[in-house]
């Protein structure tokens, strides 16, 4: 079968607050809306929502957040479980619209989960179009990595934006019909209702974000008081630059210049970002305050709770492992989606507790329809393995 293409057609610009009134009753005449988002995260620092593709029965409007500054009916249709939203991969859009706006969403359909739960390991939107539709889309990654903050959009612009939105009420028609047919479609449903508790969680400060960069426990005293300067100095100019903090220095840079600020300043080709903006003196002056700052001990936190599971257990989870990737191969599934790992080492760790994770799932973050459908099943096995014992 020869892949169908795409036709050049882009969706309306909605980029003034009388257009976006205009169209408000023709969004609220149906009851399905498809929607994605597009940031400025790769160019821009903070991310911002530069676009927000809305598809409505047949319409595609484009709306523009950053020129119509009243959205509140859009929240409002957003957070109505009387209106369905296709989303693909709502991870990000979720967060961000909670993020940008403080929108909750309700009564949501990702197309990319029920690829999943058909069985799809190749979960982009542009793989499943392929797969379920025969549908090809442009998605090269000039497209993919633009500034959508940029004005005008160019037209191949528009028409990838569109496209994003273009197929979700079809593709969610036949993936529905699909998990219906293998008795998947409450599994699913249940997911999406979960999605709708996602929301934005702010960054750590500056003086604490530090601590997560990977190589920060293996610097000495004095060399992470240098670090967390550098740190404060990266934030600080991306905020300044509008610019991401990666694209002033990557992490790797900061490592190196804490652990040996001489030797990595020889660089100038990792250190372009800050020396081309004529930056230069403030980093220097950075990394003499951490010089001069009290050395900075590794961060004191509690211990965590390791769980140690003694040899009886280790056999108890590996023969709950082996279950769950069986399982998991019969149904055509990833194994993670059978059975959270965390509970099966709960009920490794202390197999008489097994059946309380059945009746207060959200121990270990089991789901309901997880525990209809094999909850009996794994708890013999445990009880099996534990006589065995």
């Amino acid at each position: 079968m020869t892949p169908s293409v795409m036709p050049p057609r882009a969706g309306q610009i909605i980029d003034t607050t009388p257009a976006w009134l205009k169209i408000l009753p023709r969004l609220q005449r149906q009851r399905m809306l498809a929607l994605d988002l597009e940031g400025n995260g790769f160019f821009r620092y903070p991310e911002k929502v530069c676009l927000i593709q809305i598809k409505s029965g047949e319409e595609i409007f484009l709306l523009d957040p950053l020129a119509v500054r009243s959205l509140t009916p859009l929240g409002q249709i957003l957070n109505d479980p009387h209106w369905e939203k296709i989303f693909h991969s709502c991870d990000w859009d979720l967060r961000a619209l909670d993020r940008d706006f403080g929108f909750r969403v309700r009564h949501i359909f990702d197309t990319s989960l029920a690829a999943k739960f058909l069985g799809s390991n190749q979960t982009g939107l542009g793989n499943v179009l392929q797969d379920t539709l025969n549908v090809t889309l442009n998605k090269t990654k000039k497209l993919q990595r633009q500034d959508w903050t940029l004005r005008p959009l160019s037209a191949e612009s528009l028409q990838y934006a569109a496209d994003d939105v273009r197929y979700l009420p079809k593709l969610q028609a036949v993936l529905r019909q699909r998990l219906q047919d293998l008795g998947r479609l409450e599994w699913v449903e249940e997911e999406c209702r979960r999605l709708e508790n996602l929301r934005y969680a702010a960054p750590r400060p500056p003086q604490e974000a530090f601590w997560n960069l990977k190589g920060t426990f293996s610097l000495n005293d004095r060399q992470r008081a240098v670090l967390r300067e550098l740190f404060l100095f990266r934030e600080a100019l991306a905020l300044e630059m509008n610019r991401p903090p990666f694209k002033i220095m990557p992490e790797k840079t900061l490592l190196e210049l804490a652990s040996n600020p001489a030797k990595a300043m020889e660089n100038p080709k990792s250190l372009s970002g800050v020396f081309a903006s004529g930056h230069e003196r403030g980093l220097r002056e950075a990394i003499q305050r951490g010089l001069k700052k009290p050395p900075l001990p590794r961060l004191k936190t509690e211990s965590p709770v390791f769980r140690r599971i003694v040899a009886d257990g280790k056999r108890i989870l590996k023969s709950l492992k082996t279950w769950r990737q069986e399982k998991g191969k019969a149904l055509g599934l990833d194994p993670a989606l059978i059975w959270p790992l965390k509970s099966l080492e709960i009920m490794a760790q202390t197999p008489d507790s097994a059946q309380d994770q059945l009746l207060t799932p959200s121990q270990g973050e089991v789901r309901n329809w997880q525990i209809r459908n094999f909850g009996e099943e794994l708890l013999r096995r445990v009880r099996e393995e534990k006589a065995a014992g």
